[in-house]
């Protein structure tokens, strides 16, 4: 523990005589996360878009007029041992027949049609990577359905369009969080040459290169926390001021600017920018001890 205290204080003195230097740093890491922040956020809103997308992917299943209840529960069996249906709702004639009735209240449907014609139904949901023709297909052989319904290539072509999103914003992150790194890495790498005779003169003294590595590495971690939450602080603002106005203009658009998922991006960016500070200033400070040997 007086080790640590030790090595902290000593951080502190470092950064107090780079000043500069400090601040530099800790902008640089505050405007690389920035950036990483709002690329993180398009891809949050990217997959929220493709898991309302994949929401459409859905077969209506129509049963056979008089099917009993027997072959009803044996339809409902075979479609969920079915491994591309990841969601099943059944809808009796009744039930369909009020939403109907609900929908067209407009024109009074009672009036033209007295009976239910509607038979009973599956709303069927199927997986990102299920070919929805080929599902349909395979539904219509179920002993007990007469036919099936969906939106024929409007659906292929949403399950193809979640599919390059998903692909595209894992790509993206992961491109950002690299550069993310080596940004930060680089900034703290000046800090460390800048004190390249201190270096120097500790290893003459006899330090050890634990004893050298620690004090950078609380004050990489220091510029990562101090970065992080001085990102944090000025994304929150503007992702909430951009996020009301879009929703105040467009209210339909299922733009994602606040809730669980935002929090959890906020504390992955504070955590993100104290390992890259920590792992920049390890980087940096074992090639300095190492290019001085």
């Amino acid at each position: 523990m007086s080790n640590l205290i030790f090595f902290f204080q000593e951080a502190l003195i470092g950064i107090r005589r780079s000043a500069l230097m400090s601040f530099i740093s800790i902008a640089t890491i505050s405007l690389s996360l920035i950036v990483f922040g709002i690329f993180l956020l398009f891809t949050i809103n990217i997959h929220n878009i493709s898991n309302i997308l994949q929401s459409k992917l859905e077969i209506r299943v129509y049963l056979d007029s008089a099917a009993t209840k027997k072959e009803v529960k044996q339809v409902n069996k075979a479609l969920e041992t079915n491994p591309d249906i990841v969601k099943i709702a059944f809808i009796s004639k009744k039930e369909a027949w009020q939403m109907l009735k609900t929908k067209l209240s407009h024109i009074n449907i009672v009036k033209w049609v007295d009976k239910n014609p509607l038979p009973n139904s599956f709303n069927v949901h199927v997986g990102p990577n299920a070919n929805v023709q080929d599902v349909a297909k395979k539904l219509e052989l179920i002993p007990g359905v007469s036919d099936t319904f969906f939106l024929g290539d409007i659906a292929t072509k949403i399950n193809g369009t979640i599919r390059v999103l998903k692909i595209f914003g894992i790509v993206l992150v992961s491109l950002l969080t690299f550069a993310t790194l080596l940004t930060i890495i680089n900034t703290i790498h000046l800090t460390v040459i800048a004190r390249n005779k201190e270096i120097t003169i500790m290893q003459l003294v006899g330090a050890t290169d634990s004893f050298i590595k620690w004090p950078f590495l609380i004050e990489g971690f220091i510029f990562g926390v101090l970065g992080s939450i001085t990102s944090v602080l000025i994304l929150k603002q503007v992702v909430f001021f951009l996020g009301k106005k879009l929703m105040e203009n467009h209210p339909f658009f299922p733009f994602v600017y606040q809730g669980q998922m935002v929090s959890l991006m906020i504390w992955s960016i504070v955590a993100l920018g104290a390992i890259m500070g920590v792992f920049g200033a390890l980087l940096s400070v074992s090639r300095s001890i190492k290019s001085n040997l």
